[in-house]
């Protein structure tokens, strides 16, 4: 089938999480490819791409050393991702935090933006000849 296969399914070579936070992906993409080569079922291949994902979010998330963690984005409209790293935050000891009634995507973005221009305290820079446009706090802007 092609569905997700489940966390037995182990991982790729982890990626390599170089001091300034770059992550090499290559090492994964060398192992799908051998998965494919070798005809390896695409379940399997999934189940590892995600599970290397979701350490990966752990990874960086261990180097920011942060206790809080937030996943933004439109990759976390993927259930199977969302699901994996929320769970392996939490089982590192992290607090995981994710979008619940907005989507993480364009719409939440959207809606954000929507927020900050009906904030006063929030000044919009409404000059056409530069964009995108700008925001500054009120009590920080400068004359435009």
């Amino acid at each position: 089938t092609c569905g997700i296969a489940h966390d037995g399914a182990g991982l790729a070579p982890a990626p390599w999480l170089a001091p300034d936070y770059v992550v090499d992906w290559e090492p994964m993409i060398a192992s799908i490819l051998r998965d494919v080569a070798e005809a390896t079922p695409v379940g399997v291949i999934s189940a590892r791409f995600h599970n290397t994902l979701a350490d990966a979010i752990v990874a960086v998330a261990a180097r920011v050393g942060e206790p809080q963690v937030v996943l933004t984005g439109g990759c976390f409209q993927n259930k199977a991702l969302s699901e994996r790293a929320i769970d392996r935050l939490r089982d590192a000891g992290f607090k995981p935090y994710w979008h619940q009634r907005v989507p993480p995507n364009d719409g939440g973005l959207s809606l954000g933006q929507i927020a900050a221009c009906l904030d006063p305290a929030v000044k919009v820079r409404a000059d056409r000849s530069t964009w995108p446009p700008t925001f500054a706090k009120a009590s920080a802007a400068k004359p435009v």
